[in-house]
């Protein structure tokens, strides 16, 4: 019985191929194989629904504010704080391994304003975990990311802004959607 679960597992790891997630980042040709593998699971689909026509915001110490819009048909839009250019890429949730993943890619030759430039290839980062590190999810793209290549203004580096303040900073007004990072973990996040 022993032999046989070492056997299933030692087959599963070479068929496994190029979806390890070090290998898989590199290559569109491998992502692609990854997408075309990818389960087609409950969790996929909830993430899709959770992140389809939402603009994420989170926030670090070392990286400031990053706003993210992720629209409907696959398409994503990033600023990064201190610059005011919108990066265009793609975005997809996968399910290859034990768990789904989110997946961003921004092509290189886009300036992103930070040390931290995209790497024009794609990088996943497992759904789980980055929701858990974003302040917010409001429905639709209150900062207009999808409809301009800059903002009107640059946003503050140093300080956590919410989508309504950086909505503000910018001039834009809108009626923001209820907070969706506020129905799963944080009972002080911003509603």
């Amino acid at each position: 019985m022993v032999r046989v679960l070492l056997l299933i597992s030692l087959l599963t790891i070479a068929l496994t191929g190029c979806q390890s997630q070090s290998t898989c980042n590199k290559s569109d040709e491998c992502f692609s194989k990854r997408i075309s593998s990818s389960k087609k699971t409950m969790e996929t689909y909830a993430y899709r629904d959770v992140f389809r026509d939402t603009t994420a915001k989170s926030w670090s110490k070392s990286q400031g504010t990053h706003y993210e819009y992720f629209s409907k048909n696959g398409r994503s839009y990033l600023v990064y704080p201190g610059s005011t250019h919108v990066l265009k890429g793609r975005w997809e949730v996968v399910h290859t391994g034990s768990d789904a993943e989110i997946c961003t890619q921004y092509p290189v030759n886009q300036r992103s304003g930070v040390a931290g430039r995209p790497s024009g290839h794609w990088e996943c980062k497992n759904t789980f975990t980055y929701t858990t590190h974003l302040d917010e999810i409001r429905l639709g793209d209150p900062l207009r990311l999808a409809r301009t290549n800059k903002l009107p203004k640059v946003l503050p580096h140093n300080i956590n802004l919410s989508i309504q303040a950086a909505m503000n900073e910018v001039g834009y007004k809108a009626k923001l959607s209820r907070n969706k990072v506020c129905k799963w973990y944080r009972e002080t996040c911003l509603p």
